[in-house]
């Protein structure tokens, strides 16, 4: 399943007009589950899977290609800054440990915060 974004409202529009124009887009290409926007706007991070782990990807929310951010997100546990992304892994699915992640936008750096 793709996911969607209605076009922004017009400032000046009537209501009715507006109403009328506000259908939804598909965003993304290849599905996508558990969204955020970037603090931005220009930006959607999203996963591609409904699996408990899987790949977090970005796209700009008007179209372009798709970029692969990090792997092995567990369920929907991500957040978007404006300085980076938090997020937690599952290292090995048979242990019940988690870590929690920091990803720099300015450097690309990803340091460990938390098991």
């Amino acid at each position: 399943m793709d996911l969607f974004r209605f076009e922004p409202y017009r400032r000046g529009s009537t209501l009715e007009h507006a109403i009328r124009r506000r259908r939804p887009r598909a965003v993304t290409k290849n599905s996508g589950f558990a969204s955020a926007e970037s603090i931005d706007g220009k930006y959607l991070y999203y996963k591609r899977s409904k699996d408990i782990t899987a790949s977090l990807w970005r796209m700009p929310v008007e179209g372009g290609e798709e970029t692969k951010i990090v792997d092995g997100v567990v369920i929907d546990n991500f957040a978007v800054t404006a300085h980076g992304l938090y997020y937690m892994t599952q290292p090995d699915p048979c242990f019940d440990i988690n870590l929690v992640h920091f990803l720099s936008f300015v450097d690309q750096k990803t340091t460990v915060l938390a098991s």
